[in-house]
């Protein structure tokens, strides 16, 4: 399942565009609206529709009411003050997105808009009808995933290479670009790949394609490759049950001992290794209602931390958003 083209296209340029529209839409009539103190504008009052997505009708009442309490703790008043105007919110997505087994139903709140209001300085003036954004979803495991990169896939599905850690927001785990994870289930996200199955996977790509190369330049090429395989082979055979079932570390770096252009393995302590990890297959208990959020991701990759102005909203937005609130979203009723 190709999750990353799926999900950029579900919350990608035409809501970007979108807001982008609002977000100038509104600017000048909330300008007119200042109030005393430091509020220079005001929420949108008329929150659009929400929009329903392969949920069936029997749970689309519930699914509605669970929308409407995430959308509530993210849009409470004091985050949307000080120094910024308005939330533009674009296409509140319900959505039952496939994938075997359990299905949840996952809640997209793709873009929270912010435009910069008179108090910026004119120097910056490019900075005061510029929004930056910030999301929410609730469920959508996928997303998570979005913030690694690809490492190889077998029939069991993608590997991923384990996204950055970052600083944690509020006690919360955050992730590659800004991707904090609030969850109140003791199931972790993600996993790691058992050793065995990642070098299966090593040991059947090299092995690829050495039958055909007959020509006499390419048999140096042949006789690495084979002789990693053997390498690997022979190190799998005299692994121990825990062996095989422990975690996998990668590097490209040099290493003794390790001809990196076919063997990527590296132990954990090993400068620039890089572990591989996999979707957790029992993260979301089964036995809830479909529509119950079980994890909330918030996004911050549409601020730019390397800008003051966009790093102080940033910290701003993360300091009064409620992550007690979404935490207690997630737990078991």
């Amino acid at each position: 399942m190709n999750t990353h083209r799926t999900l950029t296209g579900r919350i990608g340029t035409s809501a970007l565009s979108m807001a982008l529209g609002l977000g100038i839409m509104v600017q000048s009539s909330a300008a007119q609206q200042q109030q005393s103190g430091k509020i220079i504008g005001a929420r949108l009052t008329t929150p659009q529709p929400f929009n329903f997505v392969r949920v069936p009708p029997a749970q689309k009442a519930a699914a509605g009411e669970m929308m409407q309490k995430l959308y509530d703790i993210v849009r409470r008043d004091t985050m949307f003050y000080e120094p910024v105007a308005f939330d533009v919110q674009p296409s509140a997505r319900i959505d039952v997105f496939p994938r075997s087994g359990y299905a949840p139903v996952q809640y997209d709140l793709p873009y929270f808009m912010f435009a910069y209001g008179p108090d910026t300085a004119k120097t910056q003036s490019g900075w005061r009808t510029s929004p930056r954004n910030f999301t929410a979803h609730g469920n959508g495991i996928e997303l998570f995933f979005i913030e690694a990169n690809k490492w190889q896939t077998d029939e069991r599905g993608i590997m991923y290479f384990e996204p950055t850690r970052l600083p944690d927001i509020k006690g919360y785990p955050t992730y590659g670009r800004g991707l904090t994870v609030v969850t109140r289930s003791e199931r972790p996200i993600f996993v790691s790949v058992p050793l065995e199955r990642t070098m299966k996977v090593v040991i059947a790509e090299n092995s690829k394609g050495l039958d055909a190369m007959k020509d006499p330049t390419q048999q140096p090429i042949v006789a690495r490759m084979k002789a990693c395989v053997a390498k690997h082979e022979k190190e799998l055979a005299a692994m121990s049950p825990a062996e095989r079932a422990g975690p996998t570390y990668v590097s490209m770096l040099p290493a003794p001992g390790r001809d990196r252009s076919c063997d990527p393995f590296a132990s954990a302590s090993d400068k620039g290794a890089m572990r591989i990890i996999m979707e957790n297959p029992d993260f979301y208990d089964t036995k809830r209602p479909i529509t119950d959020i079980q994890v909330v991701f918030v996004g911050f990759g549409g601020f730019n931390t390397r800008v003051a102005i966009d790093k102080s909203q940033l910290e701003r937005v993360a300091d009064r958003l409620d992550w007690a609130a979404l935490a207690a979203l997630t737990a078991k009723p």
